[in-house]
């Protein structure tokens, strides 16, 4: 993983349970977040496949009318009853349907899947359950996309995500906290199939004036978030050479059955 740069973007994430549950004053505390480089809000708009922040609705809106740069964020609650698929791309519908309802998303803002629970799933069928959610979001998104990002702690993804293969092409927004609260002076170990983040929560005990309680605190790289798109390129590239080979060798085995079939053998 990468050391982070000062200059790099910081951001803060919030829910309901940010500011002792009370509306945040962001008319107040954007030009104090500003001040101190920290450019992006993330706000939780769901959980599940029922339930959307109580507060979204005021800080999406408030933060969209500061032109202020936002992200919003499902907290998962995975499962395969009744199946799989059925249950990740409800959710994914659930969230999307919750943010339009709150006047969308701008080009500037982004999606993340927060996945920290297994739903008591095997690492396998945990990683197509986050895949299967990317995939009915951009469904539901269609025919917009927006970017899509995947957040989860480094203890979980060691222990509970074994397999990765599925979500290696998303940018990881990874939760790791060495100690402190200042911006960390060494990288995070690399998890999993990921050798670089494209953001890192390093704290959730931070301060920002306005919002009573601690706050979480990530850095973002710039450099990373059109990376996962040429990752993309590059499995798509080698699956189609992949599958020449496969049509090329089963040409080969079809005139060989012909050959026999006409020589009687």
């Amino acid at each position: 993983m990468q050391i982070p740069k000062p200059a790099w973007p910081m951001a803060i994430d919030v829910s309901e349970a940010n500011n002792a549950g009370k509306p945040i004053n962001w008319a107040e505390v954007v030009p104090k977040l500003r001040s101190r480089g920290i450019d992006r809000v993330i706000v939780r708009a769901s959980y599940g496949g029922g339930y959307e922040d109580a507060l979204f609705g005021h800080n999406w809106t408030a933060l969209g009318m500061l032109d202020f740069p936002r992200a919003a964020y499902h907290a998962a609650v995975p499962s395969e009853v009744p199946h799989l698929i059925e249950s990740s791309h409800q959710q994914a519908a659930f969230f999307w349907d919750i943010v339009q309802a709150r006047g969308g998303m701008t080009n500037d803002d982004f999606a993340v899947l927060d996945l920290e629970i297994t739903g008591a799933m095997t690492p396998t069928s945990l990683t197509k359950w986050g895949h299967q959610w990317f995939l009915g979001l951009e469904q539901a998104m269609a025919p917009r996309t927006y970017r899509t990002v995947f957040y989860s702690y480094l203890a979980f993804i060691e222990i509970y995500m074994t397999d990765y293969s599925l979500l290696r092409i998303r940018p990881l927004w990874l939760a790791d906290y060495p100690g402190g609260t200042a911006l960390p002076t060494k990288a995070p170990p690399n998890v999993g199939d990921w050798t670089q983040y494209y953001g890192w929560q390093y704290t959730d005990a931070g301060e920002v004036a306005g919002i009573s309680g601690p706050v979480d605190l990530s850095v973002f790289d710039p450099a990373v978030a059109e990376s996962p798109l040429k990752t993309a390129e590059a499995e798509l590239a080698r699956a189609n050479k992949e599958i020449a080979a496969l049509l090329k060798e089963r040409k080969s085995l079809k005139a060989q059955v012909a050959r026999l079939q006409k020589s009687g053998g």
